[in-house]
């Protein structure tokens, strides 16, 4: 071992005395890659589990891998190496404390005697061992083959005595029965074991006389032993039902029967083919001779397994066209189940009538509940229980009724069907019925339905009265009342708020908190009710009139749905009743009152409407009127409207109805007497009339009548007015257009300026000429006046569309001009305390007039295009000078009222009358023993500070230089010499001058007032003195 160790030291980097020496990662990576006890490792690996290289090379560089496999190798206190394939074929080293996978092939490295396993010689120190991935197939392969071998060649016991022998030899065949029992259940089925001697032994070694005997009694023991073995196997598969699960307490859908049934009847199989195995058929044969009492209990057993296949081979057949519908039903969506119910039920009844042993009420039970549990685990996954209170109330509502109609779908169509089972038998079959209790396929079906309607009843609570925090209330009391509902609406949202915040599940029937909330939460509901009855009285009783009340009525009508509040408003019907009553009245009142007013020749009829449609539209509104009560009387779901008291009044209403139709059938009659007459004369009227003190057309009222014959569908209506009727989108088309035509006309007569008729005079004859013919000519009895129509719409367009857009330029040049009047030439910055800095004013003057300069410019290209709109060609006519002279007199005016304005600004800004801030400062400042001004007051000066207030008052008043003379025939190329010529502008700059100069010998006399004090700043450093002017 030293020597193995000295060696190592050279190659693995081990310590001269045996001690690992730590490495480094990569180091310890190359020492495990150069190892020949790794590379040997790697081989088996190769060999046994198919491991590829690149599998090999990922799990050697891992770390924790190559720290066990040098554990095992080098150190003591690990005896075993466990070699694995994992999940994509990659490999796994586990140790002594390692628990591999199930159903995984191991390579098992055992170490021989030894502690550590040396480099030299390794292949001698370790044992391998390979374990397949399914060692119970071949645990008993092993016993049988190796074990029994073993131990029953007499040469291995012969020194044995024959009692421990035997004793043996009965474990082994103990060990072997177990291993075969345990391999079958792991695989899901029944294998029956054969004693050793009868499996290793063919049939004809074992020699029988006619009465069994001779034969060794050992072997009757193993094959009695086995046989009751056998049949407690057998009675254990007989015994199993489909309807253990549910007995259980669980919830197994369908599938889980048809698995069941498949499994039985492939385990069934499997039993009777070992059973009728020639080895089990030649015991059977052994027990008969030898008379043993346990041939005619296991002949009975083997004839119930061939009874057993037949049951589960036909359970099988005909549970298989279920498989569709169930996989169809666990991928439909929810709110679609029930569409897929009565194929169920209609295969569930096939089933029942043509197999021969599905035909009990206990299986056919336990296949409904089963379809429940299923349809139950789909409405859970719909409903979502944890989070149904806390989805949106709508929804909530919506999928909880959608989960109840399915589940009432289901057992009205188990009933119905229940109903049907006669049908599905011939008429020489015998019937069997589902006479089994409901209660035992729908008991959890039905306490979730419980649960449900609970659910539901709480949601619909909820909407009805979070439908409060919307109402307001009228009347005289509506402020209290509508406060009191608002106050219940936020304690509800409260209660709801805590309802909504639980933790538990509603729909686990078998916990009773949801159930303690829910009794709570309708206590507190019927509180609500209660309060909320009281208020909805008296907000009825302080109602105006009917109107209002059905609106009240309307707003609560899922209110008044609930018993307690329906308890309450009862009484308030009887009133309601006398309310319509009234109403019925008085229409009563108001069709006698018009039916005197028609007689009289005063009576009201419809806005802008001729007499007859007016009468009719009159009528239509008072039959409306009375029907929209009594419709919204005959609605309310509680009314009594049974009673002789209603009876009365619907039967009084109904004559007032009928005396409205007698009303509109006079009218219509009386109007059809004449009707032709009026269509003939409209037809032969001319399309326009003329008012001769205004000037303006009218067009005629052909359609006036026959606009509203659409509304009398069921009357006799004459020919003529048929006729005409029939031309009704014609004419229609023609009163619009002219309609048209003589508003743009009658506006453009009604609004043109003299000096705008003089330029377009020639196209106003010209329309007045095309006119014509439709005052004279032209009536509504011709059929071609489209082409004469299109084109007078089109002139009157033309001339008219010119002239309003030539007056909107105009508005745009006076509009332009006044801009400047809104606001003075030159100000201060703020009225309050700055003054007027002679600095700004140079820009402020610069400013106005590249503003004065551009405005001019968009005023003669507003002129240029009146001139192309009006059609103006000669610019020396008299009619277009008269017209500049009216743009011009505008332009005046504005410049007039800008300087105007402007002066007006200094004339307020200097008047001491006013006690205004001072708009103006002139400092005295003492310079050398002088005292001086600035800006200086001295006329001789240039610059002065009365300069500078009459430059000011120069440029506002010059403005008017900077835009040419519109008007050129006045020969003057601007507007200045008009507003020279304004005497108050004259007499505002005077003034503004002559403040000025009196301003300047106030200073000088306030100068003068220092002269005594000369002595004090003679040798004084310069003072300077602030005067405000």
């Amino acid at each position: 071992m030293a020597e193995a160790t000295g060696t190592s030291s050279n190659r693995g980097g081990l310590g001269s005395g045996g001690v690992r020496v730590p490495q480094e990662p990569s180091l310890k990576t190359g020492v495990v890659l150069s190892d020949e006890r790794v590379d040997f490792l790697r081989e088996q690996a190769f060999c046994v589990l198919r491991v590829k290289t690149d599998k090999w090379n990922r799990f050697i560089g891992a770390e924790e891998n190559q720290k066990i496999i040098l554990d095992f190798l080098d150190h003591i206190w690990t005896n075993r190496l466990l070699l694995f394939t994992g999940p994509g074929g990659t490999l796994h080293a586990g140790d002594a404390q390692t628990s591999p996978p199930w159903k995984t092939k191991l390579l098992c490295v055992l170490k021989r005697g030894v502690k550590r396993i040396a480099r030299q010689g390794f292949r001698h120190q370790l044992r391998l061992g390979e374990v397949p991935g399914y060692p119970m197939e071949h645990l008993p392969v092993v016993i049988s083959e190796v074990l029994v071998c073993v131990l029953s060649n007499g040469l291995n016991h012969e020194d044995w005595p024959r009692v421990v022998s035997d004793d043996i030899h009965r474990h082994l065949e103990k060990l072997r029965n177990k291993v075969v029992t345990l391999r079958g259940r792991a695989e899901g089925r029944t294998l029956l074991p054969l004693p050793l001697c009868v499996e290793r032994t063919r049939p004809q070694d074992i020699i029988l006389s006619p009465t069994g005997w001779p034969l060794d009694r050992g072997l009757l023991y193993s094959i009695e032993t086995l046989i009751v073995q056998w049949s407690g196997q057998i009675w254990n598969v007989l015994k199993k039902d489909s309807g253990m699960v549910l007995l259980q307490g669980d919830h197994p859908g369908p599938n889980v029967e048809l698995h069941f049934w498949t499994t039985q009847r492939e385990n069934l199989l499997g039993i009777q083919s070992q059973i009728q195995s020639p080895k089990a058929e030649h015991i059977m044969e052994i027990l008969r001779r030898v008379k043993s009492s346990y041939y005619s209990s296991f002949k009975d057993i083997c004839l119930k397994v061939n009874e057993a296949v037949m049951e589960a081979e036909d359970i099988d057949l005909y549970l298989r066209p279920l498989r569709r519908l169930i996989s169809s039903l666990e991928e439909i969506s929810f709110p679609r189940v029930d569409t897929l119910l009565p194929p169920l039920f209609h295969t569930l009844c096939l089933i029942w009538s043509r197999s021969q042993y599905y035909c009990t009420p206990k299986r056919m039970v336990v296949l409904l509940q089963e379809f429940c549990n299923m349809i139950i685990e789909k409405a859970f996954a719909y409903l979502i229980p944890e989070e149904l209170f806390k989805m949106e109330l709508e929804e909530g509502v919506e999928r909880v009724q959608i989960t109840i109609s399915v589940l009432r779908t289901f057992k009205q169509l188990f009933h119905t069907h229940r109903q049907q089972i006669p049908k599905y038998y011939k008429d020489t079959e015998t019937i069997k019925l589902w006479d089994f209790p409901a209660t035992l396929v729908f008991q959890r079906s039905d306490r979730i339905m419980e649960r449900l309607l609970m659910i539901e009843e709480l949601f619909a609570t909820a909407l009805d009265f979070l439908k409060l925090e919307k109402v307001e209330l009228g009347g005289s009391r509506g402020k209290i009342l509508s406060e009191m509902v608002f106050s219940m609406s936020e304690e509800f949202h409260d209660h709801w708020r805590a309802l909504r915040e639980s933790k538990y599940d509603p729909l686990d029937y078998t916990d009773d908190d949801f159930v303690r909330q829910y009794r709570r939460f309708m206590e507190q509901s019927r509180d609500f009710d209660h309060r909320l009855g009281t208020v909805l009285n008296l907000a009825f009783h302080h109602s105006k009139n009917l109107k209002s009340t059905f609106k009240l009525l309307k707003i609560f009508s899922t209110l008044l749905e609930r018993p307690r509040i329906h308890q309450l408003f009862s009484p308030n019907y009887s009133v309601l009743l006398t309310m319509f009553n009234q109403e019925v009245d008085h229409c009563q009142f108001i069709l006698d009152q018009h039916k005197d007013g028609l007689q009289s020749g005063c009576a009201v009829l419809g806005k802008n409407m001729p007499s007859v449609a007016g009468n009719l539209k009159w009528s239509q509104e008072l039959r409306n009127r009375i029907l929209t009560d009594r419709s919204n009387l005959c609605q309310l779901a509680h009314m009594p409207l049974g009673c002789a008291e209603a009876d009365d009044v619907l039967l009084k209403c109904e004559r007032v109805l009928e005396v409205l139709d007698q009303h509109d059938q006079e009218l219509f009659s009386e109007w059809t007497q004449g009707l032709e007459e009026i269509c003939q004369t409209h037809l032969k009227e001319p399309l326009l009339t003329l008012d001769t003190d205004t000037g303006l057309f009218q067009l005629t009222s052909v359609l006036r009548e026959v606009k509203y014959l659409s509304i009398m569908k069921n009357q006799n209506i004459p020919e003529a007015a048929l006729h005409l009727y029939s031309k009704r989108e014609r004419l229609y088309m023609y009163t619009q257009t002219l309609t048209l035509v003589t508003q743009w006309y009658n506006q453009l007569h009604s609004t043109i300026l003299a000096v705008e008729l003089g330029l377009v005079k020639g196209e106003m004859d010209k329309t007045r000429h095309q006119l014509d013919p439709a005052l004279r000519e032209l009536t509504w009895a011709q059929d071609d006046l489209w082409d004469y129509i299109q084109s007078t719409r089109d002139l009157v367009k033309s001339i008219s569309t010119r002239v309003q857009k030539s007056k909107a330029n105009v508005e745009a040049i006076q509009a332009l001009m006044g801009k400047f009047s809104h606001r003075a030439f030159i100000t201060r910055k703020s009225r309050g305390s700055t003054l007027l800095v002679f600095s700004d004013i140079e820009e402020s003057v610069s400013k106005q007039h590249t503003l004065i300069r551009s405005t001019g410019e968009q005023l003669h290209q507003l002129l240029q295009e009146n001139q192309s709109l009006l059609g103006v060609s000669d610019l020396d006519s008299s009619e277009w000078q008269a017209y500049t002279d009216y743009v011009d007199h505008m332009i005046l005016t504005g410049f007039s009222n800008a300087v105007r304005c402007s002066l007006q600004y200094f004339l307020d800004n200097t008047d001491a009358a006013q006690r205004i801030t001072p708009l103006f400062e002139v400092q005295l400042v003492l310079n050398s023993n002088e005292m001086t001004f600035d800006p200086p007051l001295d006329y001789s000066h240039s610059g002065n500070f009365y300069d500078i207030v009459d430059k000011m008052v120069a440029n506002i008043t010059n403005m008017a230089l900077f835009i040419p003379r519109v008007a050129k025939h006045k020969k003057r190329d601007n507007y200045q010499c008009d507003i020279n010529e304004m005497e108050d502008l004259s007499e505002m700059c005077h003034v503004i001058r002559s403040r000025a100069r009196a301003a300047v010998g106030k200073v000088r006399e306030y100068q003068g007032s220092f002269a005594s004090y000369r002595y004090l700043w003679t040798d004084d450093r310069p003072l300077s003195i602030l005067v405000p002017v």
